[in-house]
């Protein structure tokens, strides 16, 4: 993601990936209180801090090898 913008981008954010836990979206507060954030609109002006709600995966990722026979 740029860490710059201008008044003439509409910005979307990005999906964050992180191993071990989820990603359930962008807030503008580290309480993730309120509506999640996933633009930033054309015409906004100043710096923005967004944070990101995560959520530690209650699976976990396994490889698996098989061997198909005929």
């Amino acid at each position: 993601l740029s860490s710059t913008f201008t008044v003439e981008d509409e910005v979307l954010l990005p999906t964050l990936e992180l191993d071990g836990y989820d990603f359930l979206g962008w807030y503008n507060n580290s309480s993730f209180t309120g509506n999640k954030v996933e633009t930033i609109a054309k015409g906004t002006i100043g710096n923005k801090v967004y944070y990101a709600k995560l959520q530690k995966a209650e699976y976990a990722n396994v490889n698996v090898t098989y061997n198909i026979c005929y």
